[in-house]
């Protein structure tokens, strides 16, 4: 199994707490790594990362483009 999918599916435990302690900004970082591996359902999960402010600081200062 290429590295980006242990990465990414060691995000999602890290998302979830499977396993392993709850870890939304851990599993950004690690979702991050997969996605710049080009992973692609890492790629897609970075936008609802995103969208949803997990593992990220949200900037209210900033409109949304909704």
């Amino acid at each position: 199994m290429p590295i980006s999918h242990s990465l990414y599916n060691q995000s999602l435990k890290s998302l979830d707490g499977l396993g392993i302690r709850e870890d939304p900004e851990e599993a950004f970082r690690l979702n991050s790594l997969a996605a710049e591996d080009g992973m692609h359902d890492a790629v897609l999960a970075m936008g609802w990362f995103y969208r949803r402010g997990i593992g990220v600081q949200m900037d209210w200062g900033v409109k949304a483009l909704v």
